[in-house]
């Protein structure tokens, strides 16, 4: 026979009742879910002995195949010419014979992933980090073959201008997880047109962020261990005098300057040694010196009970540097303590806690009773991109992106080709030519999917209200719809934050929500789930201060750092730069269905990725679908009439793509 059905590499036994007709299609604009997926009508062949050995005995009495309930590998041939290669076949029945369909495609891939989260990929290259100024700073220099970078943009909790890198967070480069969905999956992908997406800037430098904030605030007893508690007892009660050089002792009018006590703890839990005190004048001052780098929860709670100081303050310092503002401008009489906050600190970093006071008048006298815990956190700011982005399907990514870029694909065995719908529709020099193919129009409609006189294109917002990045793509048409949605963006546009950093607009990206106290004081920041944000990552040089969460001092970078920005990212700039010939070829639409004589060696070649030109129809078209090819004769076909971004005139029929613009 001339056709040859292969399942699973087994040689199916066919006869004259098996007849086969292939559809093969490219595109429904805007739904890959339901795009571009060859099939074939279903066929039957018959129950012989060979074809019950392939099917396991299936519908049989007693029989326990899987076959229903399992895709198979389908290898259609025509004359020896493969036309289904690597497709999937479904066995839908039995009875007088078993009953098949068979697909090829863009089913391939996603049968493959499947319902994949991104957050199942392979995350290992990346490892985990820890958030701390060391990573964060070093992920300046990374770019999309690093996998992540931090670009600086508001998410959600920025101090006066100061950036606080706790609350920062990562984003992953597109084109690092579509490169790493399609190598997963163990397929290949290329661009075949002139300038290559793939290689553009803009794919390089794309990214979304995750979809909730890194630092997370902890349960009281999470992860913690008690490695250091410690407690004070004590009192500063100090007379403004003089003592002269014969050792008499005046009092003068008032002491002038502010007063500094470190602290000098009574020891009562030193897990890991951190402890190191002296006794002498110049360092009596307990200092706790960190043994082994990570995240520590520290506990600073007691009572602080001023007696005369106007203004008495008190501090957690870091290797000499106000680290924490533990309590400030404490009024008089009794007052409570309880400061609590996570932090990554280094091997060798020293704390040290002090009072700051300015004298009353003649004194500074205060007494307190305070106790010191460090806790190690082992849930601290701990990177894990396994941990983000659960909601989101690596098939919505693909999708997301070839919006995005306006892409067609097809697939050449384990290969997916894929071009630009604006460069196919433009692409007059390329044309195949068809007009020996010809054999009769069928009919011509005037509409092209389910288009409305307004089409849609918009992201998610983080303000439902907002539309600031949406586009659309009118079609002069008064009989149908009015309004419909073509493009569903997964991911979020960011707005504007209110912070500048080198006098640039930061973008927000609330990753971060703040409450506030009665009195209008920050009560706490927390980690809030939200869709990723579309971002684009673009290295500017200047300068900017930025501090761990609560630390009062700033440090100052000055270089080279990635910034979240939105450029060319707005869909009004993505539809002018990747759906014009789209629009005006959906604008007054024609779809021409045909008759063509197509060969076994046509369906061989058949590349869908190029215009046709057929003389008898005039013009260019865009092939859209063959339907039910069962071997070399007519078979009927629809092809879509493409115009040039401007209304052109009629073709010259001696195809020397002379036609008038």
């Amino acid at each position: 026979m001339d056709i040859e059905v292969y399942i699973n590499g087994y040689r199916i036994d066919t006869n004259s009742e098996t007849q086969i007709s292939e559809t093969k299609q490219i595109n429904d604009f805007f739904e890959i879910q339901d795009r571009q997926a060859s099939y074939s009508n279903s066929f039957t062949i018959p129950e012989t002995p060979h074809n019950k050995m392939v099917m396991d005995m299936l519908g049989l009495v007693g029989s326990t195949s899987l076959k229903p309930y399992r895709l198979a590998k389908i290898d259609i041939r025509r004359k020896g010419i493969p036309t289904l290669s690597g497709g999937f076949a479904k066995v839908t029945d039995s009875g007088s014979g078993y009953k098949i369909n068979a697909y090829n495609g863009i089913i391939d891939i996603y049968n493959k992933i499947g319902g994949n989260k991104i957050s199942e990929l392979d995350f290992s290259d990346l490892g985990e980090h820890e958030l701390n100024e060391n990573t964060w700073l070093a992920s300046f220099e990374n770019t999309w073959e690093n996998g992540y970078t931090y670009p600086v943009a508001d998410y959600g909790n920025i101090n006066n201008n100061d950036v606080i890198f706790s609350y920062q967070v990562p984003a992953l480069f597109v084109k690092y997880l579509w490169n790493k969905i399609f190598q997963e999956a163990g397929f290949e992908f290329e661009y075949i047109g002139e300038i290559d997406v793939f290689e553009s800037d803009e794919f390089k430098e794309m990214a979304i962020t995750l979809d909730k904030g890194v630092y997370q605030e902890t349960d009281e007893n999470s992860d913690e261990e008690l490695i250091l508690e410690i407690e004070k007892q004590g009192e500063q009660d100090l007379e403004a005098a003089t003592i002269t050089f014969l050792g008499n002792t005046y009092v003068v009018q008032a002491l002038e300057y502010k007063t500094v006590e470190y602290l000098k703890f009574n020891l009562i839990q030193d897990s890991e040694g951190l402890i190191n005190s002296s006794t002498s004048n110049q360092y009596n001052k307990t200092r706790i010196k960190i043994v082994n780098a990570g995240f520590y929860k520290i506990d600073f709670k007691g009572t602080v009970y001023n007696e005369l100081t106007t203004l008495l303050n008190l501090y957690i310092e870091r290797n000499g540097n106000n680290l924490f503002t533990v309590a400030e401008e404490l009024p008089e009489g009794e007052n409570e303590i309880d400061f609590s906050e996570t932090l990554f600190l280094e091997e060798g970093d020293e704390l040290q806690m002090k009072f700051i006071s300015d004298p009353d008048g003649l004194h500074i006298q205060y007494n307190y009773s305070l106790n010191f815990k460090i806790f190690k956190n082992e849930s601290g700011l701990v990177v894990n991109f396994n941990s983000f982005l659960e909601s989101i399907t690596q098939k919505d990514f693909i999708k997301d992106v070839m919006h995005h870029f306006g892409l067609l694909q097809q697939r050449i065995g384990k290969k997916y080709q894929f071009l630009r719908i604006e460069e196919l529709l433009t692409d007059y020099e390329n044309a195949e030519d068809w007009s020996d193919k010809f054999s009769e129009r069928i009919s011509e409609t005037y509409q092209i999917g389910k288009y409305a006189r307004k089409n849609i294109l918009k992201y998610q917002y983080l303000n439902p209200e907002d539309t600031f990045a949406n586009a659309l793509i009118p079609i002069d048409d008064e009989t149908i719809d009015d309004e419909v949605v073509v493009i569903n963006r997964l991911f979020t546009a960011p707005g504007n934050s209110v912070f500048r950093i080198n006098n640039q607009l930061l973008r927000y990206c609330e990753l971060y929500e703040k409450s506030f106290e009665d009195d209008g004081t920050l009560k706490e920041v927390k980690s809030k789930k939200r869709n990723p944000y579309l971002i684009r990552v673009e290295r500017n040089s200047g300068s900017f201060d930025y501090r761990i969460a609560g630390s009062e001092n700033s440090t100052n970078f000055n270089g080279i750092y990635p910034l979240a920005t939105f450029y060319k990212l707005d869909l009004n700039e993505v539809s002018a730069q990747q759906y014009t010939a789209f629009a005006n070829m959906i604008s007054l639409a024609k779809k021409n269905t045909s008759n063509l004589f197509l060969s076994t060696i046509d369906i061989y070649n058949l590349n869908f990725l190029r215009l046709k030109y057929i003389k008898q129809l005039g013009g260019l078209f865009y092939l859209n679908k063959i339907q039910n090819f069962t071997g070399d004769k007519k078979t009927k076909t629809e092809l879509i009439h493409v115009k040039s971004i401007v209304e052109r005139g009629e073709y010259s029929d001696d195809y020397g793509y002379d036609y008038n613009i």
